[in-house]
């Protein structure tokens, strides 16, 4: 299956989904490959916003499990310094032209 985003110096950001009510924290899980040798949050980096993509909290990412070559990267932010807002996105992107296969992102919060 080749269903993935690839591309280096690579930024990738959500259609705002809407939440209930204003969060206050921001999760993330991205399945990735990394092609090129790469370094977490660093060559590779996820944010999160609750008002539409003006103000961005950084994520810091940890690897879990690794599934065909892919693995999955999550890592949670807190996100009450925020103006308020419940319009959640996310924002990853693969920096210093190193090659990462993005595959799925799953953006959560509460």
């Amino acid at each position: 299956n080749d269903y993935y985003h690839s591309s280096t110096n690579m930024t990738l950001i959500n259609a705002a989904i809407t939440a209930s009510s204003t969060p206050v924290r921001g999760s993330i899980t991205i399945s990735a490959q990394f092609v090129d040798t790469s370094t977490l949050n660093t060559d590779f980096t996820a944010e999160v916003s609750r008002d539409n993509g003006t103000t961005w909290s950084t994520i810091t990412l940890a690897a879990g499990a690794t599934n065909d070559s892919f693995t999955m990267y999550s890592g949670e932010a807190t996100i009450s310094s925020q103006p308020s807002g419940t319009s959640m996105k996310y924002r990853i992107k693969t920096l210093n032209n190193k090659n990462i296969r993005v595959s799925g992102v799953v953006l959560r919060w509460s």
